[in-house]
């Protein structure tokens, strides 16, 4: 049987805490989640709210980004692809470890917000 575990993360315990820190006002949405292993994991997210444009710098100066790519820009939105440090291995160890699929994850008001589905697994 499948199981949906939504849950909360305070953004500093988690991924883009100085981002979302020094931008208070931005919106950080993970539009997928691509991740080799658990600890390399490869979010692509959308950006919107007051202060995105400065979100590039900001994004440079944050420990949790290793690497970050705008790839689009539309009116107040912005499309990255990043690759974050170890404050994200949750996310690689529930894709990697249990087939987890992150069906929701939003970062708003310095918190983080996911809905992630562990589908059925055999017994063996």
């Amino acid at each position: 049987m499948s199981s949906i575990a939504e849950f909360s993360i305070p953004a500093d315990e988690f991924a883009l805490r100085e981002t979302l820190e020094r931008l208070p006002e931005i919106a950080i949405e993970i539009d997928r989640v691509v991740a080799h292993n658990a600890t390399h994991v490869l979010p692509f997210v959308w950006a919107s709210g007051e202060g995105s444009e400065d979100l590039p710098a900001i994004l440079d100066d944050d420990p949790s980004v290793e690497k970050s790519e705008r790839l689009a820009e539309y009116e107040n939105e912005q499309f990255y692809r990043m690759e974050w440090a170890d404050e994200a291995r949750l996310i690689g160890h529930m894709i990697v470890q249990h087939d987890a699929i992150v069906q929701r994850a939003i970062a708003r008001n310095r918190e983080w917000h996911l809905r992630v589905l562990f589908p059925e697994r055999s017994s063996q």
